[in-house]
């Protein structure tokens, strides 16, 4: 397992998840109140321990747009999610995540070639972030 802390704020937020033990930490570029520019990310992610993995987070957003914030932020890894097709996925590579939203999402599994995926509550009129519960056996299946 691995521990990833997201919605980063400031490079303190980095700097004690980081010192913590966090695997990844992650900068929303997505529109959402969490939302930084890659200016903020930079700063933030200089903050944190070296060996912590950079993901930005995106939804719905064009390919383009994304390969910018990876160059200009030096991300490591890019979670999608939105509803991406999953060419776009498998466009990313090695570096893809993709939101997978339990139980709505239980048979997009095999759709996507990312090699890691973000588990979430399936929510009306979000794309995730909430802190809402679900049902965690279902992670099982996976």
């Amino acid at each position: 397992m691995r521990v990833k802390i997201c919605g980063l704020q400031q490079p303190e937020d980095a700097a004690v998840a980081s010192a913590a033990g966090a695997d990844l930490l992650g900068v929303i570029f997505a529109p959402a109140r969490r939302r930084r520019t890659v200016t903020e990310a930079r700063a933030i992610f200089a903050a944190a321990a070296p060996e912590a993995e950079r993901v930005g987070v995106f939804v719905d957003a064009p390919l383009p747009e994304i390969q910018d914030v990876v160059a200009a932020c030096r991300l490591d890894r890019v979670q999608l999610g939105g509803r991406e097709a999953p060419e776009l996925c498998a466009a990313l590579g090695p570096r893809g995540i993709k939101t997978l939203r339990l139980p709505d999402d239980r048979d997009a599994f095999e759709r996507y070639g990312t090699p890691l995926f973000h588990l979430d509550a399936a929510r009306s009129g979000g794309a995730g972030g909430t802190g809402e519960s679900w049902d965690y056996r279902l992670a099982r299946e996976f």
